[in-house]
């Protein structure tokens, strides 16, 4: 049976030749006898295992000097209470059925023996060429540029990644209102400003209004005050405005590098043709605020197990690092308000564990509390006898590695940031903030 029949047939090539073989030994007594004495078949050669069962009992009755044929065959199993894999199936009876493809003949069987032999071999030299690509890629990363490699732009955060191979997923957990879309936007004005193609998908914010967030970062103002429009309610509005402007146009000029995606409603195929088109553009880093937004189909469990596998494959078949932004479980907060001053853990994580297998590493971002709050401190603020300002850091928060694929040392270890006119920087004391003149109010600028 040539490969086309075998395909129309929905058997593989290799098994129509085992089938072969073996209807040849139960038809023709001296088929057997003749490939024992040849030693050119072996029970190794045979991928299906009641084929590979049946041949080494026909060749165990040759051996005992029996004859092989269907009835003696069957005895045989029957007698060493192997006939499992013979009867289940009908095997012997199905072989028999294709008598007709298979002429009796002895040297058809040889043919049939060297075919698979043939074929074998074919599979092993595919595999070794495959095993053998995987080690020279593997040497190529070895050889890469060093201005290839990428890591977060906060040395703070890069410590705790490390460098990110592209093709990786990440993800960044925290509360809502916890600083997620500062911490990426953050990182995503800081890639750009290294060179790097971002791909930016907000799904919180509508692309005009993330530009106008960036804008007021960059013109030195809180974004909160601009995108929200209270700057007009200042006597140097005009001048704030032209300088906003200014940063607008500056933007412009780095649409190479910073491209956001603008979609009110996003569902697993409309990320598929973000993820298509952020590889086509280049992108080194594909930015997801936050994954959560994305549905699918089924209920809840099901969605979220689509959306991540989508992301894992985009990740890996297209060579663009994923960043992605995901929310904690809200029935938890309420439970336990402090929950998001404290480092995150994945089980307080919206389907926190599908989120977990696909990340390479897994950050969260939390509120922090004061280094030097006591522990009645905290008890009050639990009881409601005090608030939480009164044990909160300001303009701080801290990040924490819940998994690590490259650096499990790295996991449970905690990291304050610095918060400052809606961009995060690495973490300067009250202290240090002091001593440096950047003692901050939330309403600074008005």
């Amino acid at each position: 049976m040539d490969g086309d029949d075998a395909a129309e047939g929905g058997v593989s090539e290799r098994e129509s030749l085992e089938r072969a073989i073996l209807c040849c030994c139960l038809i023709d007594p001296e088929v057997a006898p003749q490939l024992v004495g040849d030693r050119v078949l072996t029970r190794q050669m045979f991928a299906v295992k009641p084929h590979e069962v049946l041949w080494r009992g026909m060749a165990a009755m040759v051996q005992e000097g029996r004859v092989v044929d269907p009835l003696t065959v069957a005895a045989y199993f029957r007698e060493h209470g192997a006939s499992k894999h013979i009867e289940d199936g009908n095997l012997i009876g199905r072989l028999l059925d294709e008598v007709p493809l298979f002429p009796p003949l002895v040297t058809r069987a040889r043919e049939y023996v060297e075919s698979l032999a043939r074929l074998i071999m074919s599979i092993e030299d595919r595999g070794q060429h495959s095993q053998r690509s995987q080690v020279g890629a593997a040497k190529g990363l070895l050889d890469r540029d060093p201005g290839s490699v990428m890591t977060y732009p906060i040395l703070t955060c890069g410590k705790l990644r490390g460098g990110w191979m592209p093709g990786e997923v990440d993800v960044l957990a925290a509360a809502s209102n916890s600083g997620k879309t500062t911490l990426l936007s953050t990182f995503a004005r800081k890639w750009v400003g290294q060179g790097r193609r971002v791909y930016y998908a907000g799904f919180e914010l509508p692309a005009a209004n993330l530009r106008l967030h960036w804008a007021a970062h960059e013109a030195g103002y809180m974004p909160g005050d601009i995108v929200s429009g209270e700057y007009l309610l200042r006597a140097d509005a005009e001048e704030v405005k032209a300088r906003v402007k200014l940063a607008l146009a500056e933007q412009e000029e780095r649409v190479d590098y910073l491209r956001c995606a603008d979609a009110a409603f996003v569902n697993v195929e409309s990320l598929k043709q973000m993820g298509k088109e952020a590889a086509e553009w280049g992108a080194d880093v594909f930015i997801i605020d936050h994954i959560d937004h994305v549905s699918g189909s089924g209920d809840l469990h099901a969605q979220s197990r689509q959306v991540v596998a989508t992301v894992l494959e985009l990740a890996k078949s297209t060579g663009v690092r994923y960043l992605i932004a995901t929310q904690l479980n809200q029935q938890g907060l309420s439970q336990d308000f402090l929950r998001s001053h404290r480092p995150v853990r994945e089980e307080t994580i919206k389907q926190g564990g599908h989120k977990k297998e696909i990340a390479t590493f897994m950050m969260g971002l939390a509120r922090a509390i004061r280094p030097d709050a006591t522990a009645e401190d905290i008890k009050a603020v639990r009881e409601r006898r005090a608030g939480v300002d009164t044990i909160e850091e300001l303009y701080t928060s801290q990040v924490n590695v819940m998994k690590h694929r490259h650096y499990g040392d790295r996991v449970g270890k905690v990291r304050r940031l610095t918060w400052e006119r809606g961009e995060y920087t690495d973490y300067l004391s009250p202290e240090e903030r002091t001593m440096h003149g950047r003692v901050m109010r939330r309403n600074d600028v008005m």
